[in-house]
């Protein structure tokens, strides 16, 4: 089953308006301090066209045409704040099995502080709201973490679970809660699953595209790393999809041959940027159940009449001022054997169109998720 939230028309704004006060202003910072946990002291980088990138050290093939410089870690901070916007603060859309415990302990807490309430008057001793005991360890793997920015809201919403943030790149948050466990290492190696001897009960992975080599190998390995009833949840845009609903982006725009670029150089390297609407169908192959799929339209600007359109706009055209070229300019140069500056000539022009108001670019993002059927349930 499908759950497609882009059949409604995206209406742009009258290209006089004009709102001099509505500006992105609500940047998040990391506000944890608890725990230092990079678990690695690798920090092996290849410096390229005035870009940091992560090294090949685990020879498996992939590469990494990402940066992991201060300038993408920026932006992956906004990238995470902006899936937050879109998903209205949900951090996953699957049901987990956590959540009962949680609302369960919720209404503990909250039974228990109104008969605090009520005794207060009579006693000076109370107990206070119980947290849980801690024993309830709930295991989760987040694949590709980069930041560790989602790793590190999990593990503070579910303090009772455990997170795991694994990254090719030592660019996490160094204070985090003491739950969430950063390690250095890449998930399509066979080692990487073989190291965890536990079970994971939910793994969770987020804008993989045009990193992984091997999708229903990846997707076999979370099977079986997963516990039985546990959930898989990817969150992923169409990086290679770009379009507008009105003909305001021409076929023979810098936008559509940026698509036609990155297919093609995703394609070459073999990892593939077109990928993503196929995750539904691997992620079935691969044994899950109830396995559904979420759609979601992203703008680029701030020309959208809708107000939650227009700040989610607003999020997506500051990610795109570095995006544009964190995502191609390996591609262009190193995949497809471009001239560094006609590359980033080349670039310029396509971001100059994703800042053009008249231009009402549109990506189309996904959350796919499933379950691990229990034992004996098939």
């Amino acid at each position: 089953m499908s759950y497609n939230t882009t059949s409604t028309r995206i209406i742009p704004e009258p290209h006089h308006f004009h709102d001099p006060d509505f500006s992105y202003t609500s940047f998040p910072d990391s506000e944890f301090d608890d725990t230092l946990s990079l678990t690695s002291s690798v920090f092996d980088y290849v410096y390229e066209n005035g870009r940091r990138y992560c090294s090949n050290r685990f020879g498996n093939g992939t590469e990494c045409i990402m940066p992991n410089d201060d300038e993408e870690c920026e932006r992956l901070e906004m990238v995470s704040h902006c899936w937050n916007l879109l998903l209205e603060g949900e951090l996953k859309l699957v049901p987990l099995r956590i959540d009962r415990k949680q609302r369960r302990h919720d209404e503990e807490s909250r039974e228990e502080e109104e008969v605090v309430g009520k005794l207060s008057s009579e006693s000076t001793h109370s107990s206070g709201s119980r947290r849980g005991s801690g024993d309830e360890y709930f295991r989760v793997l987040d694949l590709g973490t980069g930041t560790g920015t989602w790793a590190i809201q999990f593990g503070d919403a579910y303090p009772n679970s455990t997170v795991y943030g694994i990254d090719v790149s030592p660019i996490q948050n160094l204070w985090v809660p003491p739950n969430v466990k950063f390690e250095v290492d890449n998930f399509e190696d066979d080692e990487c699953w073989e190291a965890y001897r536990k079970p994971f009960d939910f793994i969770h992975g987020r804008n993989l595209v045009g990193s992984v080599r091997d999708w229903p190998k990846l997707f076999r390995n979370i099977y079986d790393g997963l516990a039985p009833g546990g959930a898989v949840e990817f969150q992923e845009s169409d990086a290679v999809g770009a379009y507008s609903e009105d003909g305001s982006v021409p076929k023979n725009s810098a936008i559509i041959q940026y698509n036609e670029l990155l297919t093609e150089a995703g394609k070459r390297l073999g990892q593939r940027f077109d990928v993503v609407a196929e995750i539904k169908e691997y992620m079935k192959q691969a044994g899950f159940v109830d396995v559904r799929e979420h759609r979601y339209k992203l703008p680029i600007g701030k020309w959208p009449k809708d107000t939650r359109m227009k700040e989610l706009g607003v999020v997506a055209q500051e990610i795109m001022q570095t995006g544009v070229e964190a995502y191609a300019l390996a591609c262009l140069t190193r995949v497809l054997g471009w001239d560094a500056r006609d590359a980033q000539a080349f670039l310029d022009k396509a971001l100059e169109e994703f800042n053009n108001r008249r231009m009402h670019t549109i990506y189309t993002m996904y959350v796919v998720h499933g379950r691990k059927p229990e034992e004996g349930e098939l």
